[in-house]
């Protein structure tokens, strides 16, 4: 069973070296349901510092299974319904993180 440490280590590998707007980070916090992760990444600018200009617009999700390790990335509209019943894991985000919410 893959932890979210590890699924973390799995994105910064699949994603880190690729990498180019500013400094790479798998987000400390991130989501989860039963078979899946979900490991914010970008920029630390943004992530951790808040500054926009290093925001990544590509709109894209890094899932990880739990089970297998294994890391699938989606729109994020592809995905806004499954990521809206997740629950938060790790450590808490910082206040100005707002994942968008879909309109009912």
């Amino acid at each position: 069973m893959t932890t979210y440490e590890e699924a973390r280590e799995i994105v910064t590998a699949y994603k880190g070296d690729i990498w180019q707007l500013g400094t790479f980070i798998a987000a400390p916090w991130g989501y989860e349901d039963a078979d899946f992760y979900l490991v914010p990444y970008g920029a630390r600018e943004h992530l951790i510092g808040n500054d926009p200009a290093f925001m990544d617009m590509n709109g894209v999700v890094a899932f990880v299974s739990k089970e297998t390790g294994e890391l699938t990335e989606f729109g994020y509209w592809q995905v806004a319904d499954i990521i809206a019943q997740m629950t938060p894991v790790g450590e808490p985000e910082p206040d100005f993180i707002e994942l968008p919410v879909l309109p009912q």
